[in-house]
């Protein structure tokens, strides 16, 4: 069955945000970004990205650190070789 115009498939979203993560340099504490910066930054809903980080951490590719601003969320170097093995 043919998905809607417009709805992405879970998977697709998931590579899409660890690929933002990268293209957006959140690569350590100091470059993360919180799920309302990457739902700005990418125009993919917030609650898309929630559940897309839960599983990019439980695989070990995101990480997150406390700020003033809320936790924001960074690639960790296995993020960051998956994020790049989705370019070659």
């Amino acid at each position: 069955m043919a998905k809607p115009e417009g709805e992405q498939d879970f998977n697709s979203i998931v590579k899409s945000i660890l690929s933002s993560l990268l293209t957006l340099s959140a690569i350590d504490p100091s470059k993360a970004l919180t799920i309302r910066e990457l739902s700005e930054r990418t125009g993919i809903e917030a609650v898309h990205i929630d559940s897309s980080i839960r599983i990019l951490m439980y695989l070990g590719y995101v990480s997150s650190t406390n700020s003033e601003s809320g936790i924001k969320f960074y690639l960790t170097p296995n993020g960051i070789l998956a994020a790049s093995s989705l370019y070659s």
